[in-house]
């Protein structure tokens, strides 16, 4: 029997709530993650019903996450592409900065 390690470093980023309403759900999504809901995105796998005397109530399941960081690696490129350019214009035939 193979165990499946998971690695402790990784952050969870994903979990499914069951609530009644949708803005429990979300609400407990937020406070699983402390974070506000303009950090999250979510999708609805099975919609709410209140049913009639119990009987078809449905709690809503939703898949909530975490929105992804947005990436400053083209930005940093752009900089970095910017110092050189900028270096080799103060640079001198010797190698040595002028100014």
């Amino acid at each position: 029997m193979s165990e499946e390690k998971i690695d402790p470093s990784e952050e969870i980023r994903k979990i499914i709530i069951e609530k009644p309403t949708l803005d429990e759900a979300l609400k407990d999504g937020m406070k699983h993650f402390n974070v506000k809901k303009s950090k999250i995105e979510y999708s609805i796998i099975q919609k709410g019903a209140k049913g009639f005397l119990g009987i078809g109530y449905l709690p809503y399941k939703v898949e909530i996450k975490l929105k992804k960081k947005k990436e400053k690696v083209l930005e940093l490129s752009r900089v970095q592409l910017a110092l050189d350019q900028f270096s080799d214009i103060l640079m001198n035939k010797d190698g040595h900065f002028s100014f």
